[in-house]
């Protein structure tokens, strides 16, 4: 019996198929599986709005210092939430697991940080956490915010997807889109939610002097801002709150 094998022809059609078929299938894949990470996300950023809720209630409704010296030894907002949160992966953004690392913070602080978190993915708003008067870590002198204070407080950030900036502008905190084009960020009235952005042509430098594009807030009052940063006015502008 003559067996008859595939023709030349044949096999590259078939090829063809199949690497068609890749081209279409895998981009939808990556979506889906970042859109799991987003949804991972965007629970990190609810149970640290949860937390920080839970840390103002125990603290007179006051928010705590963005950094602060503690004997010998400098704390964060991190270190202070890490205890009503219960675990550190919380503060890890599953797309980028090693976004800011403590180590880099270290390098430019003066005083040894007291932290056990390796890495966070997430910043703080430093118009809601404040450096808290007569700060010797950041020589300032910011009063502490309570949350009464906030004009705004369900579209005010308190955590948001971001770094955190060397240069141009140190201590700034750009957002960042890890997700589909979009940032997660957990705000002040307790809820938490995805926001769009887009890339522009400016750049700025980590902490380990890595660049990045910049990626401006699309919509909403914090519209065309970089950083999560500020507290939303009764008149819909953006800034500091004194």
């Amino acid at each position: 019996m003559k067996r008859h094998g595939f023709t030349l022809i044949e096999l590259l059609v078939v090829i063809a198929i199949i690497a068609i078929l890749a081209a279409i299938l895998f981009p939808v894949f990556a979506k889906a599986r970042e859109k799991a990470r987003q949804a991972s996300c965007n629970s990190n950023m609810k149970q640290i709005a949860l937390a920080v809720d839970m840390y103002c209630a125990d603290y007179d409704q006051t928010y705590p210092m963005s950094i602060y010296l503690g004997g010998t030894t400098v704390w964060t907002f991190y270190d202070v939430l890490a205890p009503y949160m219960k675990n550190n992966q919380i503060l890890v953004c599953p797309s980028e697991p090693r976004r800011v690392a403590m180590a880099e913070l270290q390098s430019i602080v003066p005083v040894p940080l007291g932290t056990t978190i390796p890495y966070v993915g997430y910043n703080g708003n430093h118009a809601v956490f404040e450096d808290g008067p007569g700060n010797p870590v950041t020589r300032r002198d910011d009063a502490c915010i309570r949350q009464s204070e906030l004009p705004r407080p369900a579209e005010t950030f308190c955590m948001a997807d971001g770094e955190i900036e060397l240069q141009p502008n140190l201590f700034n905190s750009p957002v960042v889109g890890a997700h589909n084009e979009g940032f997660n960020a957990a705000y002040c009235d307790g809820h938490a939610k995805w926001t769009k952005i887009r890339q522009v042509t400016n750049q700025y430098y980590d902490l380990g002097m890595n660049a990045h594009y910049v990626h401006v807030i699309a919509g909403g009052p914090y519209i065309n801002r970089y950083q999560c940063w500020g507290v939303v006015r009764d008149d819909g502008s953006v800034g500091a709150l004194r």
